[in-house]
């Protein structure tokens, strides 16, 4: 069971109303509010309780919230993994010195 999952099942319908009116996990962008891990890992919740209580017939937006979730984590990871190869690069640079920089130059 996953940390959702588990999380939905203690969950109750006030507390599901306190999600449905927060927004502090919605950050703006350029079509309109982006959804962020948080924000995801919260209607996870919701609907893995629907599907729970109310049965299959909200499996698809389970599912759709899973894959969006895994997609948020791999777009997480790229982001990550660009970091990285910026500071390695930043490190490098500043190790060498300015005076090896422009020796590269030219």
């Amino acid at each position: 069971m996953r940390k959702s999952e588990k999380a939905a099942a203690s969950i109750g319908a006030s507390q599901i109303a306190a999600l449905g009116r927060r927004t502090s996990g919605v950050q703006p962008g350029a079509g309109g509010a982006v959804p962020t891990t948080m924000t995801i890992e919260e209607a996870l919740a919701v609907a893995a309780l629907l599907v729970v209580r109310h049965g299959d017939a909200h499996m698809p937006v389970l599912e759709r919230l899973q894959r969006e979730y895994e997609e948020e984590q791999m777009r997480q990871s790229g982001r990550d993994r660009a970091q990285q190869i910026l500071d390695g690069l930043m490190r490098k640079r500043a190790v060498a010195g300015p005076a090896s920089a422009a020796q590269r130059r030219g």
